[in-house]
């Protein structure tokens, strides 16, 4: 037993051992960093890990053998010396990247996280689509004109220069008489989007005008006259047109996302227009109704990837008035195969792989739920409430939770559920002092719910 401690020590193993790991963790904390900001997937990682453990052994089997080179090359002291600098440098890297987010990461010692910017402080590439508003003859088209508003913000949320507004923000300004520059101030932003929709027949006429919230200058404004067979391009055409005057520089890839036409059944897309709209009720029957929509839409477009995305939403509706545990499953379940389906027609659609995580992490199937809320982020960040939750209610990793709360709240500030959730986040942190801003707020957002 002495004799092998002799060649043990003769060798350095433990040495080269203490080194080895803590270079180990050094890169993991590095590719973790370099991850989280390049959207990097968690199979990378997890990859990663399995090929450091195997070169861990294959480390000890090189330094038994080559034991003799090793001493004449390093002392003991010297790499005990190099084990402690990696240590160092790991616990550096971690306490780094535990408070710096993405780029456009809250500042963390700020009194009141994800408090909106007066629109003075505001980026100059954001943007509220505000409702438009409905001026045909018959008021049943409200749901006509909500849609084509989701469907140009959605539009323009492609385009990774702009910051756009989520729906469930801008909808809360729905025949608002408040000033333009309050609602900006409220929403945190520099420029607002307004106009009004008209449908008459198999004819459309919509107006859109661009305003700066600060100066009330119209940037750019036009209006459309079109064949209602026309309205994917009158929506290009506009989302276009606001990222030109915004300045902003779309990829090719996003340059592709805003000429996008998903369907060429104006039928189908009435139908998932309708569905939406039911999908905003709150009984049973809207469950049902969005659920017989979008099987017409199907039929008359079986590869209509949106009609697919929506159908897995209504299946998550359901579970609110689900009776049993096997009922739930077969409805999460259904969500999760009509999600996939959207992704399999679309690949590029980030609304597809939102529903899938939601859908997956209310199944339990958290890793899965994981990888689908990041590939929804990577392609439209205005998604990453989806990925906050995740880390925070599947796997409890707080400080990741937070990191993506931030761009959540940016994109829906007025959003009373994800206001909550952000500040459940930092009460579980320990942090009361920035949660109770956010816990206040919602409150005050929507009393009647909390």
């Amino acid at each position: 037993m002495t004799s092998l401690v002799d060649r043990l020590k003769e060798r350095k193993l433990g040495q080269w051992a203490l080194a080895y790991l803590a270079g180990a963790w050094l890169l993991l904390q590095v590719l973790d960093v370099l991850g989280q900001n390049f959207d990097w997937p968690r199979a990378f990682f997890r990859a990663a890990t399995v090929v450091l453990a195997i070169g861990f052994f294959a480390a000890l089997v090189l330094a038994w053998y080559h034991g003799e080179k090793g001493r004449q090359r390093a002392s003991g002291p010297e790499l005990l010396m190099l084990a402690v600098l990696f240590l160092l440098a790991g616990v550096a890297v971690t306490w780094v990247s535990r408070d710096a987010g993405p780029a456009e990461a809250s500042p963390v010692g700020t009194a009141e996280p994800f408090s909106t910017a007066p629109a003075t402080e505001a980026d100059r590439r954001s943007i509220a689509v505000l409702p438009l508003a409905n001026l045909s003859e018959s008021k049943e088209n409200e749901y006509f004109a909500d849609g084509i508003t989701d469907e140009i913000l959605m539009t323009l949320a492609n385009v990774r220069d702009l910051r756009v507004i989520s729906r469930t923000s801008v909808m809360q300004y729905k025949g608002t008489a408040k000033p333009l520059r309050q609602i900006a101030a409220e929403l945190g932003v520099a420029h607002v989007l307004e106009g009004s929709v008209q449908r008459a027949g198999d004819r459309v006429r919509i107006t859109a005008q661009l305003i700066d919230a600060q100066t009330d200058a119209h940037l750019w404004a036009e209006r459309y006259d079109r064949p209602l067979q026309d309205i994917f391009a009158v929506q290009s055409e506009i989302a276009q047109q606001i990222a030109r005057a915004l300045q902003a520089e779309p990829s090719p890839s996003e340059q592709a996302r805003l000429e996008r036409r998903p369907t060429a059944s104006l039928t189908a897309h009435d139908y998932v227009l309708r569905a939406r709209e039911h999908l905003r009720g709150a009984s049973p029957h809207d469950g049902e109704a969005a659920l017989s929509l979008l099987r017409r839409a199907q039929e008359l477009d079986p590869a209509y990837p949106d009609a697919f995305a929506v159908l897995s939403e209504a299946n998550r509706f359901r579970l609110r008035y689900a009776s049993d545990h096997a009922q739930n499953r077969m409805w999460l379940d259904s969500a999760a195969v009509a999600a996939r389906r959207a992704i399999a027609l679309d690949p590029e659609f980030a609304p597809a792989y939102a529903e899938l995580g939601w859908s997956l992490d209310l199944a339990g199937e958290r890793n899965a739920a994981l990888d689908a809320h990041r590939r929804a982020v990577q392609l439209n960040s205005n998604l990453s409430g989806g990925l906050a939750n995740v880390y925070h209610y599947s796997f409890g990793r707080l400080d990741e939770a937070t990191r993506w709360w931030w761009p959540a709240l940016e994109a829906d500030p007025t959003n009373a559920y994800i206001v909550w959730l952000a500040g459940r986040t930092y009460l579980h942190l320990g942090m009361p002092a920035r949660a109770r801003p956010l816990l206040e707020k919602a409150i005050a957002l929507q009393p009647e719910y909390f």
